[in-house]
């Protein structure tokens, strides 16, 4: 594990970068060793991409991008997934989904809208 970065009292706290023991990496704002306000989590080799509002250690909103399934989503997020308002770009279907999500799942059967994505 790794960091760079300004500290306060011994913790991380201000702009930063952290490397973790998995190789993932987090780049932006800190706030007594959590990661909070503006900043971007690569996951996985860099596979999924998480970028947004962080709130005491929880991304809340903004955007999770994975290469290897090949969608975006860009909304309001919790435990890093689908969670409220928010948008799901498949690329892999050609298909996007509008509406509000509940556990990485789209909530309700009248309150969301599908369309076609062109390339």
């Amino acid at each position: 594990m790794g960091y760079t970065g300004e500290m306060r009292d011994g913790e991380f706290h201000g702009k930063g970068k952290l490397i973790d023991e998995n190789g993932n990496v987090y780049e932006g704002n800190f706030q007594f060793g959590e990661f909070h306000g503006e900043g971007t989590y690569w996951v996985n080799a860099n596979d999924s991409v998480c970028k947004g509002r962080w709130v005491r250690g929880e991304l809340i909103e903004g955007s999770i991008t994975s290469k290897s399934e090949n969608f975006v989503y860009e909304g309001e997020i919790k435990n890093l997934g689908r969670h409220g308002k928010g948008t799901f770009y498949n690329y892999q279907d050609g298909a996007k989904f509008t509406g509000y999500w509940k556990n990485d799942q789209l909530d309700g059967e009248d309150d969301w809208e599908c369309e076609e994505i062109g390339d």
